[in-house]
């Protein structure tokens, strides 16, 4: 098991990762008489490591965050991984993460991101494979329908925006609907397009 197991969008920095592998590895071997091999062993050992994680989450939220460097922002840059997607996507990524429940979010990470086949994911979380599959087909759903959802209202924005710069608005001036609509519905509304 490696460090990259510990950093699908979560944590840049080395050394929390490295001791969150090393802490993994600890709780493994004081867990090895009770390992009944009725799995892989890389599969019970990324069930330690789930909850290895998990307990490191619960900790840091229970505690209050003090920044213990002068330098924030220098150390921060520092950490940044090299060759991955820029701060944004990475952002966007999350986002799109957060928006899954966590159960489609947990199956979705192990085996979309971290590359984990069904049934090692299925034992990893402790539920049937068919269950991990339709877990990362909602999820699977859920971040396509989010992406055209973001992709709709930001080309909503673009003829927005291109609507201004020549002058024009897409709405009439008062916010109201288009003049042209505006004015067949008021027809309508008047019975000129009713047979009156």
């Amino acid at each position: 098991m490696t460090p990259a197991l510990f950093r699908p969008g979560r944590d840049p920095d080395r050394t929390r990762d490295d001791d969150l592998t090393q802490e993994t590895y600890l709780r493994a071997l004081t867990a090895l008489r009770g390992y009944a091999a009725r799995s892989c062993a890389r599969t019970w050992l990324l069930a330690i490591a789930r909850r290895t994680v998990a307990d490191r989450f619960r900790t840091a939220a229970a505690r209050p965050r003090i920044f213990d460097t002068s330098d924030w922002q220098a150390a921060a840059e520092r950490a940044q991984p090299r060759g991955l997607p820029g701060f944004e996507e990475g952002v966007a990524l999350l986002d799109l993460l957060q928006a899954l429940d966590a159960p489609r979010r947990e199956a979705f990470v192990l085996t979309q991101l971290a590359g984990l086949p069904y049934a090692e994911a299925a034992a990893a979380v402790g539920c049937p494979v068919g269950t991990v599959r339709s877990r990362v087909a909602r999820a699977r759903e859920r971040v396509s329908a989010l992406l055209v959802a973001a992709d709709g209202a930001a080309r909503h924005e673009e003829y927005r925006g291109s609507c201004t710069s020549r002058g024009a608005t897409p709405l009439d001036g008062d916010g109201r609907q288009p003049l042209v609509d505006r004015n067949l519905n008021s027809r309508v509304d008047e019975g000129e397009f009713a047979g009156k």
